[in-house]
């Protein structure tokens, strides 16, 4: 009796043990996930070779949106240049310099210096934008310039409304025509002679017995206007036509029907000089004019 009894333990036993191993075998599935099961909660599973892009997460940046802004930070080499302030009476002189700083002249004297930085900037959509941001010597902000995709050209357009706009003393030739001399390498009282316009203010040279006369017109509405008369001589050294002591400014109403003239002075200073066919005109007693750049449209 108790041989059978030993017996049937043994045999319980084998089975019991066969049991156990049969997940664990060569042949067994456990372990691995086969294609189209369910994944229950909790469990992450990660395809490697899936050529499906990553996911990005709120708040990420995609690197796709940064692909068109080339510049680097510390990167300003393409603004080093004289630039002349368009577009208003009191314009300035802006130089920059390849040390990442700046100076801007003030038509009546003084000036603004300070550094250049790349500042960037999160919008509204997540994507980034790139300025040149100038700061004064007192780490205040004078103007920030958009880095635009294509780089800067001719122009400088400074905020979000692109004022103010400056031009490139470099580009000056390849706008207004490389064929035209500046004022002291070849030109003659003659190419100062004609009509010359920059949006409302256009300039009348005309040559007479005693030298030449300049009337500056600048339109302050369609019935108000600043006009400025000088009687000018050609000086040979210089190449500029200088008008001194003898300007006359006055303005012009006709807004009531007939015209009121009111005089403001009449021993204004002012010289007038071309840059490749460019005019520029110095009041030296209303500080106005600076670097307005006027194109001639009539001879």
């Amino acid at each position: 009796m108790k041989k059978k009894l030993i017996l049937a333990t043994v045999l319980s036993t084998i089975l019991a043990l066969t049991g156990c191993g049969a997940g664990a075998g060569a042949g067994s599935d456990a372990g691995n996930t086969p294609a189209g099961s369910e994944i229950t909660s909790g469990e992450v599973t990660e395809d490697v070779n899936s050529d499906a892009p990553a996911e990005v997460s709120e708040g990420e940046l995609d690197d796709s949106e940064l692909e068109s802004q080339m510049l680097t930070p510390g990167n300003t080499s393409e603004l080093v240049g004289v630039w002349y302030e368009t577009d208003c009476l009191d314009s300035r002189t802006l130089t920059i310099s390849p040390d990442e700083t700046f100076e801007l002249v003030f038509p009546g004297g003084g000036a603004l210096r300070g550094h250049i930085e790349i500042t960037e900037e999160t919008n509204p959509d997540d994507t980034v934008s790139y300025w040149y941001t100038f700061y004064d010597e007192g780490g205040d902000v004078w103007e920030s310039l958009a880095i635009p995709d294509e780089g800067i050209v001719d122009d400088l357009y400074f905020g979000q409304s692109g004022d103010p706009h400056f031009i490139s003393e470099a580009s000056l030739g390849i706008k207004y025509g490389a064929d035209y001399p500046s004022s002291g390498g070849g030109v003659t009282s003659d190419y100062f002679i004609g009509i010359w316009q920059n949006e409302r203010t256009s300039i009348t040279i005309e040559e007479g017995a005693d030298g030449f006369l300049a009337t500056v017109v600048w339109a302050d509405s369609a019935s108000v206007s600043n006009i400025w008369e000088y009687y000018c001589e050609f000086d040979p050294s210089s190449e500029t036509l200088e008008c001194p002591g003898t300007g006359r400014h006055y303005t012009s109403d006709s807004s009531s029907g007939s015209e009121e003239i009111t005089e403001i002075y009449t021993d204004g200073s002012a010289s007038f000089e071309l840059n490749y066919g460019v005019l520029w005109w110095f009041d030296e007693k209303s500080d106005v004019g600076g670097a307005l750049s006027f194109e001639k449209i009539t001879e």
